[in-house]
């Protein structure tokens, strides 16, 4: 029996779940919700399907087993919740929600409703060789990660919505948008993170925005390793690369090409080694470094995707493979990243919720510019153009 899918919000990803539902065996269509009446219609009439304008309406239906929510992100939480009391089953878009208590309100509600939720924080499952090989131990205990994620949206983006590029819409900009999939991707590799050591927010870009389009923190993740995060969305050409150091060997990733490499000795045999030679010209030098040996990137058997996981969750009654709790700690590093930047100050995780919702509220308010003043471009227009050079 096939399962049956209601899709909240018509507009951008709802045409690749449709594309999706229609490719799958085991999916179909059950009705669409949107406010705009000529776009619910229009797909109503399309696909065969009931419209509705109100998702408590449609979460009181009887005619989808499971809903997936393609709204604003400020929405996220609220209709999940919604649905989740009405014992409708939800998937929620990426990001899960805007904060951290937002997270914990979605977790609780799953918990008291035995409602099954699960989101789309899943963009890891494109590095499922890598996490594999790292998970089986093949490049030993963790030591360094270093992370660049760099591309380009222009103001029409941010036009095709007036949420978009708010604090109160969309959350924060790069880090709530297109890189919390990076977010995921580097907890899935390293682990969770447990400090922002430090962090720095900036608009370089976009004037038109109140959110960040460039984020850099330095990061302290549980298994003790260090790691540098660093993301922009005015970059053109695009980069995507990392790095992933450990003790037997190493994994870097630049652009579609990994490679993986396995130590002739492992890294820490040789940083604790006293031993030490002379060289040619009385140099000294201390022991021979590790020598990579280059190999293929192991293959793993690959996940179906999350769209078709937690259908077969739903209609066979199991747990979804992506919780809420597995999003939030994806919204803790973006939150924490965000209080770094503008308390000035390392932050551990987990986040303490109120902190963060009190600058929230600030940030909303309009309290924070993360533009430069024209007092400030005037001040660094000579270096910018050179004059300060002898």
């Amino acid at each position: 029996m096939k399962a049956r899918v209601g899709l909240v919000g018509l507009f951008g990803i709802a045409n690749a779940h449709i594309r999706e539902i229609k490719a799958s065996p085991e999916l179909e269509l059950g009705a669409v919700c949107d406010i705009d009446e000529a776009l619910g219609t229009k797909w109503s009439q399309e696909y065969g399907v009931p419209w509705y304008r109100d998702y408590h309406d449609l979460v009181r239906a009887k005619d989808v087993d499971f809903i997936i929510l393609g709204i604003p992100h400020y929405l996220h939480a609220e209709v999940a919740i919604a649905a989740m009391e009405a014992g409708m089953p939800v998937i929620i878009q990426k990001p899960m929600c805007v904060t951290v208590s937002e997270a914990d309100r979605i977790i609780e509600t799953a918990r008291r409703t035995g409602t099954k939720v699960a989101t789309y924080h899943t963009a890891h499952l494109s590095e499922w060789d890598a996490i594999n090989t790292i998970r089986e131990g093949k490049i030993g205990k963790l030591m360094r990660f270093n992370y660049n994620a760099h591309a380009s949206r222009g103001i029409a983006y941010y036009n095709s919505g007036p949420w978009r590029g708010k604090w109160a819409g969309e959350g924060s900009g790069v880090l709530s948008n297109q890189c919390i999939h990076d977010i995921n991707r580097m907890q899935a590799l390293m682990g969770p993170v447990a400090e922002i050591t430090s962090a720095t927010l900036a608009n370089i870009g976009h004037p038109g925005m109140e959110v960040e389009d460039a984020a850099v923190a330095g990061l302290r993740f549980e298994n003790g390793a260090f790691g540098v995060f660093q993301v922009t969305l005015y970059t053109q050409p695009a980069v995507n690369n990392y790095d992933i150091i450990g003790n037997l060997g190493c994994i870097l990733k630049q652009g579609s090409e990994t490679k993986f490499g396995i130590f002739d000795k492992p890294l820490w045999d040789y940083l604790l080694s006293t031993d030490a030679v002379r060289k040619p010209g009385a140099t000294l030098e201390d022991a021979a470094r590790p020598q990579v040996t280059w190999q293929p990137l192991p293959e793993y058997d690959k996940l179906d995707s999350q769209t078709l996981m937690f259908a077969r969750a739903v209609m066979e009654d199991k747990e979804p493979y992506a919780p809420p709790e597995f999003a939030l700690r994806d919204i803790e590093v973006w939150n924490g990243i965000i209080l770094s930047h503008f308390r000035h100050k390392p932050v551990k995780l987990p986040l303490d919720r109120a902190e963060y919702d009190d600058l929230f509220e600030e940030m909303k308010a309009g309290q924070h510019d993360l533009h430069w003043s024209q007092q400030e471009e005037a001040s660094v227009a000579p270096l910018l153009s050179g004059a300060h050079i002898s």
